[in-house]
């Protein structure tokens, strides 16, 4: 099923809505896309679209993928040997804690220059917040 993100007015964060349904007449897939906001206020924006810094993934989709096929040929060689299998997705899992972790600290580290040296204006302090935000949602995308 296709999906697209939209802005939950009510929370700041993006929503996945399904860009298909399935419809009532015995299972025919019919396309159903959801109108699209005549305007978003700057405030109400998580973030400025030309900022990839709080938009990117904490993994690029290389290393998500490498801890995927990994993740794969893991329950793969459960049949052969279930222990090693074990071991090796607890390796994983640190792995991927630590992937993250020095990723949020570097992400964290590049939203702090904005606003820690110097004297930061109301405006840069706001705009500091809002790229906060929008991390924030990247972190916990509920």
């Amino acid at each position: 099923m296709n999906a697209e993100p939209i802005l939950n007015q009510n929370q700041d964060t993006l929503l996945t809505e399904p860009t298909h349904r399935w419809a009532d007449d015995g299972g025919v897939l019919t396309e159903e896309r959801q109108p699209e906001p005549e305007s978003v206020e700057p405030e109400t924006s998580m973030a400025a679209p030309s900022d990839p810094l709080v938009r990117e993934p904490l993994l690029t989709d290389e290393a998500e993928q490498a801890f995927l096929s990994r993740w794969a040929e893991i329950q793969v060689g459960f049949v052969e040997d279930p222990a090693e299998s074990v071991r090796d997705a607890d390796r994983l899992i640190d792995e991927i804690a630590t992937a993250l972790l020095s990723s949020f600290q570097a992400r964290r580290t590049d939203l702090a220059v904005d606003w820690q040296h110097g004297s930061p204006g109301t405006e840069e302090l706001r705009l500091a917040l809002r790229r906060y935000r929008a991390f924030i949602g990247v972190i916990l995308p509920k």
